[in-house]
């Protein structure tokens, strides 16, 4: 039972950090970095041409890869090689498709 929880919770997790990290950026990070809402102007605390859409890009990209790296991990008990790689390529592409759609759909205008 806990063999296939675990394979299940690398698809799972992104579902569980996006609301986390949807209040995280409301609260917290937009303050910091800035909206990006007008590209020109350097709108945050910290002076840089770096704003919170970047930062939710990156996050979530790191996520997909760290996910993935975990998916490796986990994909040693299956047995045909065909099913490791499936497994870890369609842990990347449901990371990645929910991750980016997410950093996408949910930009600060």
């Amino acid at each position: 039972m806990k063999k296939s929880i675990s394979v299940v919770w690398t698809y799972v997790t992104v579902l569980l950090f996006i609301p986390i990290y949807h209040v995280l950026d409301a609260k917290l990070l937009v303050d910091i970095f800035g909206c990006g809402c007008v590209p020109l102007v350097h709108a945050n605390k910290l002076n840089i041409d770096f704003n919170a859409n970047d930062l939710k890009a990156v996050v979530f990209a790191l996520f997909t890869v760290g996910m993935t790296v975990w998916s490796i991990f986990l994909s040693k008990r299956f047995q045909p090689k065909t099913r490791r790689i499936l497994y870890c390529v369609s842990v990347f592409l449901c990371n990645a498709v929910l991750g980016g759609f997410y950093a996408i759909a949910f930009r600060w205008k």
